[in-house]
């Protein structure tokens, strides 16, 4: 059984990918100046680290209403 603190690191964590992503993608943008395939890079790179934060979210949930009893 995960306990707290590795739930809140893995949060944090996935939260860490999306925002250097981001920050990479923007950067790229900013340098390379605004086209279509620098935004599909963008959207794509942060699908990823998205569905891994949705995963720990509902994992998180799913465990406190495991051991809330499903109230």
């Amino acid at each position: 059984m995960p306990s707290v603190n590795k739930i809140k690191v893995s949060l944090i964590l996935g939260l860490l990918v999306a925002l250097l992503s981001l920050g990479s993608n923007i950067y790229s943008i900013v340098l390379s100046g605004f086209s279509a395939e620098l935004i599909l890079d963008l959207l794509l790179g942060l699908v990823i680290p998205v569905l891994y934060i949705i995963g720990i979210i509902r994992f998180k949930n799913a465990l406190l209403e495991l051991l809330g009893g499903g109230e």
